[in-house]
């Protein structure tokens, strides 16, 4: 009865998005494995994908432009993460971008451009598979009957409480050029049914809420990384519980003692994602009201995600 009224667009529907230079056909990832594989983007997607793909045969190479993979992430969990990869057969290249990616025989030929070559160099893969964000699929969904206006890549336009140049049409989830993740659609949910309640809703903070990597391995990034926090003038603290296998790591500020960040690499980092969001926005408990733990199992997140925070709040690693 609260949202009576009110019509949601939620892009149920999503394909790849394809740069106009790719020529080829895009992998779809069926059960007959192919010879090899080359995923273009080294985002959470790509890693995804990758996983996948893994343990099946073949080789598989992910493409990254940027100097590392998951370059948005904190670079030691990126870091993991890439090792983990290797020692499944995945090769990551980072800082080679696809300028093209054409049919051949076989498969496709992909046109890479990579830091400190002299030219561009080509690689042959039996499967491409783009990994560089999607797309909305709205046919079909009516929008052309409003006033609802979409950007270039088909993406529905919002205003911060999500509504559309129709009033009471909102959009969300994959209609949106947002971040697309769990937690992410169910922050905008909230902000629809607040408005459909008459509230004023509280904004999204995207870069709060946590991004996971689940399946063969586990890792979660939420918030800044210590250097991001640095960059945006905050003094921080740092704590890091854990071995190689599974850590955590907080990120505080040395001023206001709020947490800033978390980060996780390990088996149960993907079940950390809803203590961190709690914590990320002021819902947890303050890390020095959390009791010291002798000691934490590697394997208890959890209790590697006290310990860390109670390092951080403790004094940790600090800038001078």
């Amino acid at each position: 009865d609260v949202v009576a009224g009110f019509r949601c667009v939620l892009a149920p529907r999503t394909r790849a998005l394809l740069p106009p230079w790719w020529r080829a056909p895009v992998g779809e990832g069926g059960a007959d494995a192919p010879a090899s594989v080359a995923i273009v983007g080294g985002g959470t997607t790509g890693v995804e994908a990758a996983l996948g793909r893994a343990g099946r045969g073949g080789r598989v190479v992910i493409l990254e432009a940027a100097r590392r993979l998951l370059p948005d992430w904190d670079e030691a969990v990126a870091g993991a993460v890439a090792a983990d990869l290797a020692r499944r057969g995945v090769d990551v290249r980072a800082g080679c971008r696809v300028v093209g990616v054409d049919p051949a025989a076989g498969g496709a030929l992909l046109r890479l451009r990579c830091r400190g070559a002299g030219a561009d160099v080509g690689l042959a893969a039996a499967e491409a598979v783009p990994a560089l964000g999607v797309r909305p699929d709205l046919d079909g969904a009516g929008l052309e009957h409003t006033r609802a206006l979409a950007d270039r890549l088909g993406f529905v336009q919002v205003d911060s409480r999500l509504e559309t140049a129709e009033p009471r049409l909102h959009a969300l989830g994959a209609a949106l050029a947002l971040p697309l993740t769990p937690a992410a659609v169910a922050r905008q949910a909230q902000v629809v049914a607040s408005c459909a309640a008459g509230r004023s809703p509280a904004p999204v903070r995207y870069l709060m809420l946590p991004r996971v990597i689940a399946g063969l391995m586990e890792a979660l990034t939420a918030g800044l990384t210590a250097e991001g926090a640095r960059e945006r003038g905050h003094r921080v603290l740092v704590g890091r519980a854990g071995d190689d296998d599974a850590w955590v790591t907080c990120v505080r500020d040395a001023e206001t003692g709020s947490a800033l960040g978390v980060h996780a690499f390990g088996a149960g980092a993907a079940a950390l994602a809803p203590a961190v969001e709690a914590l990320l926005e002021g819902r947890g408990i303050p890390a020095d009201t959390i009791p010291a733990p002798a000691a934490a199992p590697a394997d208890d997140m959890s209790g590697l995600l006290a310990m860390a925070l109670r390092r951080a709040a403790a004094g940790g690693s600090a800038d001078a």
